[in-house]
């Protein structure tokens, strides 16, 4: 689901990005903008979409974490922090072992 939902907004921004481009060198050929000004539309334009792309994805992301805690599956934060619990444990435990060692 979180794949598909990335693939799809990012076919949607390549698309867009795409025909904007057309458009513009539509214009600029007509005398209609000048290239300095579709250029920068261009650029203004690709990056409110990187913006929105980037917020998609963040929630998207989001969403599949609630949904898969909500299902008792564990996420890559859920794991990080066991995995650092765990390292916390060993090295507590090898502390103790080298304590009654001696």
């Amino acid at each position: 689901m979180f794949e598909k939902g990335l693939m799809t907004s990012l076919g949607a921004f390549l698309f867009l990005q795409e025909k904007a481009g057309e458009a513009v060198r539509d214009m600029i050929e007509r005398g209609r903008l000048a290239p300095e000004e579709g250029r920068r539309f261009l650029e203004d334009l690709t990056n409110r979409l990187e913006d929105d792309a980037r917020e998609i994805r963040v929630k998207v992301k989001s969403e599949a974490e609630e949904k898969m805690r909500s299902a008792g599956v564990a996420t890559e934060t859920d794991l990080k922090d066991l995995k650092g619990r765990l390292a916390k444990i060993e090295s507590r435990l090898e502390d103790i072992a080298a304590r009654l060692e001696k």
